[in-house]
């Protein structure tokens, strides 16, 4: 019964997928109903270890803590004020005309719950209960990612000897449909847990996975989803770990490339999934399906990804339109911030590019543009990391 209804749900959500994927640039936006935008900023307070305050002009929460504590933090200061982002997955299937999806979704995010790591069930449980969302809503978007092909993202990430700065970085477009509010409700998380790695989570409160994210060791990452592999593998299977969580548990435990890729290796893995991972000396690209796992270096100091698999296994078409932008790059000597940040709004998706963000990896700094879409044609605002990882409790 649960094949047949894995089989159903990805036949329905084929419709889902993101439009931003195509071989040429897109003659026209992207149809979705785009419901009325809302002015919207996050209380500043303070629950038990955890604080939210904006730093120039950035939402930043910091959690701390037990797993417990960590999950009552997010849930009262993040998730109550943006109940609307826990409710997002039934809204945009609701947008196109795929409401009835909703409860097969649950049933089969639900079977994902017993593969989550422990410390991340008990957090998961605290955010339900300090939250006001319900144990079905904050299921669905932390495994939604997993099931559908919504992402449309695009990455540069330059090694030291191609780096102005003489040390690496890496650049990301976050592309998601958003339906005109989402991108308001963006949260930048500073997680501190007990026993783990520093980090920061660019995302949304509620969701546990990681999307883009960097660790006290430098170590950063961001995803991107892929649409087909050669390697026979099915796009999705409910019987590993949800593939955020994954790479929540890279930025916890690990601080190199060659950790990262070790980790997603011994791991079950749920999806056809590019994970770009950059330290302090080097970037990948790790192609991954329940499959297979294929890293890809930078060649000659470089790193280009978008959504296609290029590992010579996986491979089954050759690029889309930003990928060919951006390997233009090669011709380029070197690159600095503010030329990865050129390239980022060169490569933009338009009403759908809500996140722009530049890590910075060995001087734990981060930029972030967001709000006013394409966030690639927003100022980049500067996050010095390495004081939020290290700070004690307000």
């Amino acid at each position: 019964m649960r094949r047949i209804i894995v089989f159903l749900l990805l036949l329905g959500m084929a419709s889902l997928s993101c439009p931003a994927v195509l071989a040429d640039p897109p003659k026209k936006k992207p149809v979705w109903v785009i419901q009325k935008s809302e002015a919207f900023r996050y209380p500043e307070a303070t629950h038990g270890k955890g604080q939210l305050q904006y730093r120039d002009g950035l939402p930043v929460l910091v959690v701390e803590g037990t797993p417990k504590e960590i999950g009552q933090q997010i849930g009262v200061l993040g998730g109550r004020p943006a109940m609307r982002v826990i409710k997002f997955p039934r809204e945009i299937l609701k947008n196109r005309g795929a409401e009835l999806l909703y409860p097969m979704l649950y049933n089969v995010g639900k079977s994902m719950y017993s593969n989550f790591p422990q410390h991340h069930k008990i957090e998961f449980d605290a955010i339900v209960e300090s939250s006001g969302g319900t144990r079905e809503e904050l299921i669905i978007i932390n495994t939604i990612d997993n099931i559908t092909r919504l992402f449309g993202c695009s990455s540069l990430a330059v090694e030291a000897n191609r780096s102005k700065t003489n040390s690496p970085i890496l650049g990301r477009n976050f592309d998601f449909p958003n339906l005109g509010y989402l991108q308001n409700y963006t949260l930048v998380t500073i997680y501190r847990p007990e026993g783990k790695h520093a980090f920061a989570s660019i995302g949304f409160p509620g969701l546990l996975a990681v999307l883009s994210g960097i660790n006290d060791a430098g170590l950063s990452l961001v995803t991107h989803a892929m649409f087909s592999s050669a390697d026979g593998s099915p796009p999705f299977t409910s019987e590993g770990t949800p593939v955020g969580l994954l790479l929540r548990r890279i930025l916890e435990e690990c601080e190199t490339v060659e950790e990262a890729e070790k980790l997603l290796c011994q791991s079950k893995r749920t999806t056809y999934m590019t994970v770009v991972v950059c330290d302090k000396r080097r970037a990948v690209a790790i192609e991954i399906t329940p499959k297979s796992v294929c890293t890809r270096p930078a060649e000659r100091g470089m790193l280009f990804t978008t959504n296609h698999f290029l590992c010579d296994d996986l491979k089954t078409g050759n690029g889309q339109w930003r990928y060919r932008l951006l390997e233009k790059n090669q011709n380029c000597d070197k690159l600095g911030i503010e030329e990865i940040a050129r390239q980022m709004h060169a490569v933009n998706q338009g009403s759908i590019t809500m996140h722009t963000m530049i890590f910075e990896p060995e001087s734990l700094k981060m930029r972030l543009a967001f709000g006013k879409l394409p966030s690639s044609a927003q100022p980049l605002v500067p996050l010095e990391l390495g004081p939020l990882f290290e700070a004690k409790s307000p």
